[in-house]
């Protein structure tokens, strides 16, 4: 079959061709309608139910809104986590799924679910879903600024009724959230006075707006042929209409709104306030991107929205961003086509330089782009997005390691037979079997890495099939359209510096093989001193999940202590923005402060809590690290007290969908008291406090402020005669005021309407309650006012109460800060019910390497077989997987040498350079295998010949991953570990595999004794 394949290829134009044009129309169609994105998606299948409980404790919200949700969600199949927060006002639950669960389908599941709730839930509490969104979808955010001074409160209703609305309607966005600002509410305030003067309570008043503010539909009417539909209004398009209703009849006059009370313009309780630089308050919004959506084509489409809509905004109003997650995602993608370029000129120039024709070169190189090109087609086809991780691990020298083969078989067979396509023909069939083994080595060195679940899956696993699909590409290119354009193209030409070149090789090859013969001890001395190197520093280097890509900005966290107010927060904000700004001007272009919670809370946090997003001048003198060091000791310093924690907006974001915490790692007590859980919690965290490496310890906001609390008083209503009902009400109406229909402007905007009272007393204790008898008592007349100690949060985790200490780890590896976590607690006597576990970028890194124990030994099977395939020995099997240990020797000392830290990133990088090194050192045995005669002038011959392709297939392959591993531009960071690890591993298994393996075939002894002393012997079947 390939015989004939070939022969068609060489000699059909019109075949080769239109395998050409396909290849060719698969990559133009995904370079069409390629995703792009800076980063994998890393965030697990998820979906968020929030739901608003305004007026109530977290113990309340805990115990009448998420209990109560956690029961009708428990039993959504394929669950496999959740968690759940409950504050002061809002009950927050993550559900996780496995990544193949159908989220379309899972979140119309739990719609159904929470509508069966909603009866066991407190009135007017309705829970929500979650936006179809990810961690990477918070990809533009900006702020309103207008040309003359608008109040907030106006700014505010722009971005929610005009901004929102228009850039909802770009293809691709799952919301938008609203941030800062006063979100305008409408306020009546009553009179006490004229109610007891009227003798009106405020359920009449509030009853009689409720009934004439609303539309009627009335039934139609049939005139003249014509149907005519018949409704009521009585909807308020005005304060002043809103001021002439009714609310009574009294001695047979109505009496208006008017006449008990006023209208005024007000705002809905603040959560959340905006500030940018040192401007002061801003009015902003977060753009979504819709799960599985194109990043990149929908931030372009949404600037082209906002350039069709600033003309239309009132006040000059334009639309500036803060988090532009579009310039990351050019950033990231010039570094890797930077880098790919680079890398593809590398190959092209060594591999010209090895095979001695420009005209070779020109052959060779034209399979990297037209591979590239159809694995850009299948990633378009299978949604994989293009992005550092998907892109950025591409090895040429490994595309084209079958294209060489054939190239250069056809090179050395063209100075013996003139007609270019019978030398051709041959050399293609005759070498077909070696290079579809070295192709398939390749492919089976990745193919176990689609195994890959969780984080590290969903983080290698577009890289590994980016990887296969342009090897496939290759391996197509290689027995269709090259051996066509060989026949046609290639010549005898060779240069004298190549010739020279491979000799050099061979030399090196010789050196090396009569220098193991007469010191055998020094190879295999050398190889045990790197195996047991690399183990040893593999066994104590630190270790982190993933390397931390450089996003250009800052997500500085800030704390205030418990209780602090919205409007202290916004002064301490406000300070530390002039501080930075001022000490720290070369190393920050512009700052924004995100505090407490946004209008949708994906991300909610206290009003003593601010996010600092801070951008980084690019030219900075400061790196990052440095940066992050200056800037938290400058703060702590100016300011003692407020908690920082200092992360990028991207990575704090994947750690808080993730683990539930902006941290890297998280330490959870779990049990069922909230006491206890808070005792032994602190004292957890007094511990780990002292760890090295240990930095950023957030504890959460357990416990709060006292809050106030009205305790009636049963005889005391009784007896001064108070309706309870009516007394809640007045206190409702004291502060939050009670809530009426919603106001419509003319401009179609709806705003909220409330209840309140005129002029009421600083405390409540003074309150003065109408009675029965038509008199008036305080309120501590008939109530306890008392201060008492509450909770600002509860979470849930795996069902049952959590305390969650949150650690960033600095200066060291997350493993070894994990260990000595783990053995601090250790030494705890926690009482019974009570447990700790560690999740985060800890959770996930011991996930993946128990996954990684599946892989590895997958991909030994599949060489291995492989290699019997080829070599039907097992003794040979073993000897070159032996030898083979030193390729990732290698890379881990070369690791080290640049002082890297161990990951997961690194962890790909050795194993495949392990089944890299495979490849090679079946090339030498089979060799040797086909010997007739076993001696030292043979074996040295026979050496001599594979040297060239084991040297050239590593210098390709280390060629190709150079600008990876040493580059300095954006996302480099990522690469690197990848990268080094390859680079060192090739050089010492193609240096093992030309020094040690040659010894372990001569092994028994009688065989190296034979060499020794120049016998020769005759090689059998049975002397494998």
């Amino acid at each position: 079959m390939w015989a004939d394949l070939l022969r068609l290829s060489v000699r059909s134009t019109p075949f080769a061709l239109t395998v050409l044009g396909i290849v060719g129309g698969i990559g133009i169609y995904g370079l069409l309608h390629l995703q792009v994105d800076a980063v994998p998606d890393i965030t697990n299948n998820q979906v968020q139910v929030y739901a608003y409980a305004p007026g109530y404790s977290a113990a309340e919200v805990e115990l009448l809104v998420t209990r109560p949700l956690e029961a009708a969600l428990a039993t959504l199949p394929g669950r496999i986590e959740w968690r759940s927060i409950s504050r002061t006002g809002l009950s927050l639950i993550t559900i996780v799924f496995p990544d193949q669960t159908n989220i379309h389908e899972v979140r119309a599941q739990i719609v159904e679910r929470l509508l069966s709730a909603s009866d066991k839930l407190p009135p007017g509490i309705q829970p929500e879903l979650g936006p179809l969104a990810t961690g990477l979808s918070e990809a533009y955010q900006y702020v309103l600024r207008p040309r003359v001074p608008v109040s907030l409160t106006e700014l505010r209703a722009i971005q929610d009724w005009i901004v929102r609305r228009a850039l909802l309607e770009t293809p691709g966005v799952a919301d938008i959230s609203s941030f800062g600002g006063y979100v305008r509410r409408w306020e009546i305030f009553i009179q006490p006075e004229a109610l007891q003067r009227y003798h009106l309570t405020l359920s009449e008043v509030e009853n009689a707006l409720q009934t004439q503010h609303q539309l009627q539909g009335a039934g139609y009417i049939e005139r003249s042929s014509q149907v005519l539909p018949l409704r009521t209004e009585g909807i308020w398009r005005t304060p002043q209409e809103l001021l002439q209703s009714t609310v009574a009849q009294r001695h047979g006059y109505p009496v208006r709104l008017g006449d008990i009370g006023h209208v005024a313009e007000g705002h809905l309780p603040r959560y959340g306030a905006l500030i940018q630089d040192t401007l002061g308050e801003v009015v902003g919004g977060i753009v979504l991107v819709r799960r599985g959506e194109n990043t990149a084509q929908v931030i372009a489409r949404l600037k082209e929205r906002i350039q069709t809509l600033e003309p239309r905004l009132p006040y000059g109003i334009r639309i500036e961003p803060f988090l532009d997650r579009e310039a990351l995602i050019h950033r990231v993608i010039h570094t890797v086509r930077d880098n790919l370029l680079k890398a593809a000129l590398i190959v092209i120039g060594v591999l010209t330089i090895l095979l001695g024709s420009w005209r070779a070169g020109l052959v060779v190189s034209a399979v990297i782009p037209l591979s590239m090109l159809f694995a850009l087609g299948l990633m378009s086809l299978t949604g994989i997005s293009a992005n550092l991780m998907s892109l950025g691990a591409i090895d040429f020298g490994l595309l084209v390691d079958g294209t060489v083969i054939l190239v250069e078989a056809v090179l050395v067979r063209l100075p013996h037979m003139p007609n270019r396509i019978q030398a051709t023909e041959e050399a293609a069939i005759t070498i077909r079997q070696a290079a579809l083994f070295g192709e398939m080595v390749v492919i089976a060195v990745y193919v176990p890495f689609l195994l890959l679940a969780g984080v590290e899956g969903r983080m290698f696993r577009p890289m590994v099939l980016t990887m296969v699909f342009a090897l496939i590409g290759a391996l197509i290119l290689s027995v269709t359209f090259v051996p066509w354009v060989s026949a046609r193209f290639l010549d005898t030409g060779e240069s004298s510096f190549a010739s020279t070149l491979q000799r050099g090789m061979g030399k090196l090859a010789t050196w090396l093989f009569q220098g193991g013969i007469v010191r055998p001890w020094l190879p295999l001395f050398l190889w045990l001193t790197v195996l047991t190197g690399g183990l040893a520093l593999f066994l104590t280097m630190d270790s982190v999940f993933l390397p931390e890509l450089d996003e250009g900005a800052f997500a500085v966290e800030t704390r205030l202590p418990a209780g602090t107010p919205l409007s202290r927060t916004i002064e301490y904000c406000h300070k530390i923005h002039q501080l930075l700004l001022r000490e720290m001007k070369e190393a920050f272009s512009g700052a924004v402060a995100k505090i407490g919670t946004s209008e949708i809370p994906m991300d909610p946090m206290f009003v003593e809590s601010a996010d600092l997003i801070l951008n980084r001048h690019s030219g900075s003198s400061y790196s990052r690290a440095a940066a992050a060091e200056s800037l938290k000791a400058l703060v702590e310093r100016h300011y003692p007290g407020i908690f920082i924690g200092v992360q990028q907006p991207i990575q704090m974001r994947f750690n808080e969908l993730m683990a539930g915490s902006r941290t890297d790692i998280v330490v959870r007590l779990l049990g069922p008291d909230l006491d206890s859980l808070y005792g032994w919690g602190e004292r957890i965290a007094s511990f780990i406090e002292g760890i090295d490496g240990v930095d950023d310890l957030a504890r959460p906001l357990f416990l709060g402020t006292s809050q106030m609390v009205i305790r009636w008083k049963p005889e005391a209503l009784r007896f001064y005669g108070v309706d309870l009902s009516e007394a809640q009400r007045w206190i409702l109406a004291y502060r939050a005021g009670l809530p009426l229909r919603p106001f419509y402007s003319g401009e179609g905007w709806r705003f909220a309407v409330a209840l309140r009272l005129a002029s009421p007393p600083a405390l409540p204790s003074q309150l003065l309650l109408p009675t029965q008898s038509g008199q008036w008592v305080r309120l501590e007349q008939i109530a306890d006012v008392v201060y008492v100690p509450s909770y600002n949060e509860i979470p849930h985790a795996e069902g049952e109460r959590a305390y969650a200490i949150g650690i960033n780890v600095r200066r060291k590896g997350v493993l070894s800060v994990v260990e000595a976590i783990q053995r601090k607690i250790a030494e705890l006597p926690l009482p019974p019910g009570y447990r700790v576990s560690l999740g985060g970028q800890w959770e996930n890194y011991r996930a993946a390497r128990e996954r990684l124990l599946w892989v590895i030994p997958l991909m030994v099977l599949l060489i291995g077989g492989l290699m019997y395939a080829t070599l039907h020995r097992f003794s040979a099997i073993f000897s070159i997987m032996l030898v083979s240990l030193s390729a990732p020797a290698g890379g881990v000392i070369l690791l080290w040498m640049r002082d890297m830290p161990f990951s997961i990133s690194a962890a790909v990088g050795l194993i495949s350079v392990f089944g890299l090194a495979t490849l090679n050192g079946t090339v030498l045995l089979n060799r040797y295998y086909a010997l007739s005669t076993l001696s030292e002038a043979s074996m040295r011959h026979a050496l001599q010949e594979r040297a060239r392709p084991i040297l050239a297939t590593m210098l390709v392959a280390v060629a190709g991953l150079l600008p990876m591993a040493f580059s300095t531009q954006a996302g480099a960071e990522v690469q690197q570990p990848l990268a080094t690890t390859v680079i060192g591993g090739l050089i010492t298994g193609a240096l093992f595999n030309l020094w040690l393996l040659p010894l372990l075939y001569a092994v028994p002894v009688r065989r190296f004794v034979s060499l020794r002393y120049g016998g020769t012997q005759q090689m059998g079947a049975n002397q494998a």
